[in-house]
């Protein structure tokens, strides 16, 4: 299937050359790679009919727009060479953008579009966990395009990245983070984002010490008793004594207690202490029911002991606490043994463990919520879990100090995401029909225009305009022809000719007094004049350089004439070492002048299908002007056969016609036909030979009329 061609050439190129005008900077279009050198910005060739490498472009365009204006080339130069740029890119892109978007209204919402389509396309991803730095880059670009320039569209991956640096480095860090990268709004200059960058990279590099992990709470009183041991363990730290004691003893015993087994009890010690009541042993789950009621007189027993001593537990407490020591062994430490603590806890010397191992043995900083039987948390257990995160954090902190930035096609700033894009597209894009892709040249302005003219060549070019005086006048007459070509008095109408109305008062009435609806017909036309300099113009005796200048000039002369018609002024390749380019040197507002040939030598290669494109760029985007000539003065020998031709077909195809002066007895017209083509032996030849290519399209629409 044959590709459409569109009716406008390079509308993409043409849409960010115009942008780049605007903005004051150079662009180049070429390769695979998008680029700047601080002064000027490349694109590679792109899609034209690729709506997102559009977008791209236009972006990419005002964002490096930007640091051309904005940044200062010396500061940034001497900062990279001595330290990583990824941070004070980041912050330098937000202060450029800032002040470009409060320049350029239009620039903000290119680079707002500009963001989302690169989220869009995968670009500034998140990280993975191992990439550190990447992480907290992509956090400080998305957290400040977001607060300064108002861009969402990373919202969402801000938030996943803040969760994760703040539970993998904590938030003393983050916070400390947060405080440097909020101050990016008050940036005024390349040298305060050069200061904050370091403030950031010092952070990183030497992270404040996690605080200590917090002091565990204090232990909480439960105010609810153990239904199964039958023990009250809803008392107040300064626990009660005697009476207290005893009615939690009366409790804990029911209907199986009475008042004449406490005599009894006291004569028998020992039974509280043999391990016989069914709640002197914490490890069981059940509590054993007593088999007698020596079981319960033994309990009352140790009642009565508690109530006696007066000690601030209450009088099941010996016995846990022999059970407890009788169950840890060795592990107590202790010095007297199970039975002599529950006779005597009020001596007993507890050992170096504290209050551990003398709860529920007596001593008046034991409480009952801190043993093991009271359901409640272990507050060593939590202060272990503190000092486990306090640890991570460390060396989560030591891990992001030691790691290395990443490369420059990965790093999350939007300058790298988006040449990447750009390249990928270039690199990926369709080819059409497999035939070679046409290049469009790029263009610059005249380097040398400041050389003075020789004497020589002012004379040429005089002595030109006389000798194609001649076209000069056949030209203009034939079009002012055209265009006042007069309109006669019809017999029918619908308006009366005022210039008829005195013949129906004659003897002989006249009848055609209706003025004709015949359209006068415009000549509106643009050309460009192409010359061709390549090292060929000027090599041997040939000398065909300057023939070729002042065929030009005197061409301009007359063109300039004729109203209705307007002209520019291009030689290839370009003055500026670029193979591949033509430098501009008559804009169509500009009037003819010879200075404007000022430099202009012999050099290069003959690359006539780069230059064809431009032209048809630049003239299908003229929208005044209905008719579109190129015309091209050369030897005929570009570099390349077929894409000459290929270039002459697709102008052709979108409305553009395509004629060439040859100059030289040796040229090759392979590459276009005959009838649009003529050679130029002598300047006075040059009004019959330009006559002849132009007469049939500057006088086609005066024919038709």
């Amino acid at each position: 299937m044959t590709k459409k061609i569109k009716t406008v050439i390079g509308a993409l190129r043409y849409t960010v050359k115009t942008l780049a005008e605007k903005r004051g900077i150079i662009l180049t279009v070429g390769g695979d790679t998008a680029c700047t050198d601080g002064k000027r910005v490349n694109l590679p060739v792109l899609p034209e009919d690729d709506e997102t490498a559009r977008l791209l472009a236009e972006g990419y365009v005002d964002h490096e727009a930007a640091h051309v204006k904005w940044t200062d080339n010396k500061v940034w130069d001497d900062y990279c060479k001595v330290k990583p740029k990824l941070c004070v890119n980041i912050l330098e892109d937000v202060r450029i953008e800032r002040l470009q978007g409060a320049k350029y209204p239009g620039a903000m919402i290119n680079l707002r579009r500009l963001l989302h389509e690169v989220v869009k396309q995968g670009g500034l991803a998140v990280p993975p966990p191992e990439d550190a730095v990447g992480r907290l880059m992509l956090w400080l670009i998305a957290r400040e395009r977001r607060l300064v320039l108002g861009q969402d569209a990373l919202a969402d991956r801000e938030n996943t990245v803040e969760g994760h640096c703040r539970k993998q480095y904590g938030n003393d860090f983050c916070d400390r983070f947060v405080a440097l990268a909020d101050q990016a709004a008050g940036c005024q200059s390349t040298q305060d984002c050069a200061d904050l960058a370091d403030e950031i990279r010092e952070l990183i590099k030497n992270p404040p010490t996690p605080p200590p992990p917090p002091p565990p709470p204090p232990p909480k009183p439960d105010p609810k008793s153990d239904p199964e041991s039958g023990q009250d363990k809803g008392k107040d730290e300064e626990g009660d004594k005697g009476k207290e004691g005893q009615e939690g003893e009366d409790e804990s015993k029911g209907s199986n207690a009475d008042s004449s087994d406490d005599q009894e009890g006291e004569e028998q010690p020992e039974a509280g202490d043999s391990g016989s009541d069914p709640d002197s042993s914490p490890d069981d789950g059940e509590p054993s029911a007593p088999s007698s009621s020596d079981g319960g007189n033994s309990q009352s027993d140790d009642g009565n002991d508690a109530d006696e001593e007066g000690e601030d537990q209450n009088g099941s407490g010996g016995a846990t606490g022999s059970g407890e020591e009788e169950e840890k062994g060795e592990d107590s430490n202790s010095s007297s043994s199970s039975d002599s603590q529950a006779d005597d806890g009020k001596d007993a010397d507890p050992s170096p463990s504290g209050p551990q191992n003398a709860k529920g043995a007596g001593g008046e900083d034991a409480d009952s919520d801190s043993t093991p039987d009271d359901g409640e948390p272990s507050d060593p257990s939590s202060s272990s879990d503190s000092s486990s995160d306090s640890s991570r954090i460390a060396k989560a902190l030591k891990a992001l100090a030691n790691a290395e930035e990443p490369e420059e096609g990965e790093a999350p700033d939007l300058g790298s995401q988006l040449a990447k894009a750009l390249n990928e597209i270039a690199q990926t894009g369709a080819k059409g029909d497999g035939d070679t892709p046409l290049v469009i040249a790029n263009e610059s302005p005249n380097p040398r225009a400041d050389v003075p003219l020789l004497p020589q060549q002012e004379d040429g070019m005089r002595e030109a305009v006389v000798k194609t005086s001649r076209m000069a006048a056949q030209l203009a007459g034939l079009l002012q022809s055209a265009r006042q070509k007069p309109s006669y008095p019809r017999q029918v109408g619908t308006r009366i000719d005022p210039r008829s109305c005195h013949l129906i008062a004659v003897n002989t009435p006249e009848n055609r007094v209706f003025a004709s609806r015949r359209e006068k017909v415009a000549v509106n036309t643009a050309v460009t004049l192409l010359i061709d300099r390549s090292g060929s113009m000027a090599w041997g005796r040939q000398h065909l350089l300057e023939p070729a200048m002042e065929a030009t000039y005197s061409t301009s002369v007359a063109l300039s004439r004729i109203e209705g018609v307007v002209h520019s002024i291009a030689c290839y390749p370009g003055m500026d070492d670029g193979e591949e380019s033509v430098t501009v040197l008559k804009k169509f507002e500009d009037r003819p002048d010879m200075r404007q040939y000022s430099g202009v030598s012999g050099g290069g290669r003959t690359p006539i299908a780069e230059a064809l494109m431009w032209a048809g760029m630049v003239l299908t985007h003229r929208h005044l002007e209905k008719r579109k000539i190129v015309v091209l003065f050369t030897d005929g020998e570009p570099n390349d056969d077929n894409l000459a031709a290929q270039a002459v077909g697709v102008l052709r195809k979108s409305g553009v016609e395509v004629y060439a002066v040859f100059f030289g007895k040796r040229t090759f017209r392979g590459w276009i036909d005959e009838g649009s083509s003529r050679v130029l032996d002598d300047i006075q030849e040059l009004p019959k030979v330009f006559i002849t290519l132009l007469k049939q399209t500057l006088l086609r629409k005066a024919k038709a009329a």
